[in-house]
């Protein structure tokens, strides 16, 4: 029992991309796509070019190791604009910045 409860603990993602939008839209869930282990980097940079009219902040949280190409794939979110973290990292830089924000 206590492996199955230590696995559900564990929900940290092993990549991730977190847009805070002005418009709703799911948009951004179609950015990684995988292929064989392999992220589509077209497709990420055309999602993230859509998405990045509406979303005044995104971050990408990857999880080392996980992903084939994973240089790569940093270098592309990098190259537009988007910050790259540690997942966990990532996930608490999104809650700093909402807890920042004037949500009236």
């Amino acid at each position: 029992y206590s492996k199955q409860a230590r696995l559900l603990t564990d929900f940290t993602p092993d990549i991730i991309l977190i847009a805070f939008q002005d418009v709703y839209s799911h948009r951004l869930q179609k950015a990684l796509t995988l292929s064989g282990g392999v992220i589509n980097l077209e497709r990420l940079e055309a999602v993230l070019s859509d998405v990045r009219e509406y979303s005044p902040w995104i971050i990408g949280g990857v999880m080392p190791g996980v992903i084939e190409g994973e240089e790569e794939v940093i270098a592309k979110l990098e190259e537009l604009g988007v910050g790259v973290k540690r997942t966990n990292e990532a996930l608490t830089e999104a809650v700093e910045y909402l807890g920042r924000q004037n949500l009236e």
